[in-house]
């Protein structure tokens, strides 16, 4: 049996001047969005289903509600920060 060999290399000035979100693709955003979907329906509901066994209008209530409270912690955060800076 023969042994493999490895192979190293490093690549100079990896900097880049764009956003790397650019870089992503549609399949991996549309992935992220799938996953993020079947966190809030756990997080908010309690269910462990995929968002394509639900019906539509309660997905799309799960959702409003996880951008709401994502909203209102925002809120709360920004307000504790201005409060400590007075």
């Amino acid at each position: 049996m023969k042994a493999k060999t490895q192979i190293g290399f490093t690549v100079e000035d990896t900097r880049s001047y764009e956003c790397p979100v650019s870089c992503v693709a549609q399949r991996s955003a549309d992935l992220v969005y799938v996953i993020t979907g079947m966190e809030k329906l756990k997080d908010y509901a309690g269910v462990t289903a995929s968002l394509g066994e639900l019906p539509g209008a309660m997905a799309d209530a799960i959702r409003l509600i996880s951008n709401e409270a994502n909203a209102i912690d925002g809120a709360r955060a920004e307000a504790q920060e201005r409060h400590s800076n007075a």
